[in-house]
């Protein structure tokens, strides 16, 4: 994961990163390809635009017979073959909690024990049957009721934790973050950079980036940051920079 222009970006990121981590370990899905197609995987990653115009190997069935098994004490999520829970406020709740807000319960829900590796896939089957190509937005987002996303896991973990309104609104505006770079209603931070030196006035498109439009590049960053220069096409209408919001859950 690269290292992102604003703060509230990186916060997103790593804290998608992290639930989703930890969604993995309680509901202890399959997500094994073969390693061959984990490194097509990074070539095609490194292709330009790719978020938007490749498309990725993933496994076609990540629930099995061991899958959403939930820590000991806490309640077992409900997912229906590859469906997802309703949702309240954006939010899923696809858990039942079962710690009233107590601290020391809530620390031990961050702690999973040592889950058995999922089953084997397909009996007697070709291990090419276990897995397809998607685009980003599919595995991020979903693909209907075939496969509820990436994100539709972190949501549904979430819905077992005693959060307050606004750390699940926090969290809720960098699920968001994360699922309009994987549908490409915003730019990532590589494209954005592209079109700004590209409409610079002094690049010449023979792929040299001048003293000049670094400089103007380094600036723009800079007050994006801030919140001092608007970029609506790559952070949310909203956003007004780290000096407004520091991007903590707990600020």
């Amino acid at each position: 994961m690269e290292v992102q222009i604003t703060d509230f970006e990186n916060a997103a990121f790593a804290v998608f990163i992290v639930l989703l981590s930890r969604a993995i370990m309680t509901m202890n899905v399959n997500f094994y390809i073969p390693i061959s197609k984990v490194d097509e995987n990074m070539r095609r990653a490194q292709q330009r635009d790719a978020v938007n115009q490749a498309k990725f190997y993933f496994r076609r069935e990540i629930f099995t017979p061991t899958s959403s098994r939930a820590t000991s004490g806490a309640a077992t999520p409900d997912i229906p073959g590859a469906s997802v829970a309703s949702s309240t406020n954006g939010i899923t709740n696809g858990f039942h909690s079962n710690h009233n807000g107590r601290p020391k319960q809530r620390m031990m829900d961050n702690c999973f024990p040592p889950l058995p590796l999922p089953d084997e896939g397909l009996v007697g089957g070709s291990v090419k049957e276990e897995y397809g190509e998607y685009t980003m937005d599919e595995i991020i987002n979903g693909r209907g009721d075939a496969f509820p996303g990436l994100i539709g896991l972190v949501e549904t973990y979430i819905g077992s934790l005693d959060l307050s309104d606004s750390e699940m609104r926090k969290i809720a505006s960098y699920l968001d973050l994360v699922r309009r770079r994987a549908n490409g209603s915003s730019k990532t931070a590589a494209t954005w950079i592209r079109d700004f030196v590209r409409s610079h006035p002094s690049y010449k498109f023979d792929s040299a980036v001048s003293k000049e439009v670094n400089y103007d590049l380094v600036v723009a960053v800079d007050e994006i940051e801030r919140g001092v220069r608007r970029a609506p096409d790559l952070l949310p209408k909203d956003y007004t920079g780290t000096e407004e919001d520091p991007g903590s859950l707990y600020d």
